[in-house]
């Protein structure tokens, strides 16, 4: 586990005792879960509110295996809003174009 997983770890368990005890329980066996078990896709650690949106529409009815491929080109050819405002919907089509989501290109 890396140190920044093993940090929030931490930090959810602090917050999970100020909780009552079965709620604690109940967190600490899913921390506990989540540690040995929950894969690290490149939007999990990403504090950008852009970023998180965008993972957010590619995951909609998308297995996350393909947009695992396509996230980190996307947020690479279009990193801001603002690029992503000016591309043609072709390009942010024939991106998305392997996720079954060319429809929602006009939504972006």
């Amino acid at each position: 586990m890396d140190a920044e997983i093993s940090m929030r770890y931490s930090y959810m368990v602090m917050l999970a005792q100020k909780n009552d005890h079965k709620m604690y329980e109940m967190q600490k066996r899913l921390l506990f879960w989540s540690q040995n078990n929950l894969k690290m896709y490149p939007w999990r650690c990403v504090s950008d509110p852009y970023k998180i949106l965008i993972s957010e529409i590619l995951l909609q009815k998308t297995d996350s295996a393909k947009v695992e491929k396509v996230y980190p080109q996307f947020v690479q050819r279009f990193p801001t809003v603002e690029r992503l405002a000016e591309a043609d919907i072709s390009e942010i089509s024939d991106l998305i174009k392997g996720l079954g989501l060319s429809y929602r290109a006009l939504r972006f």
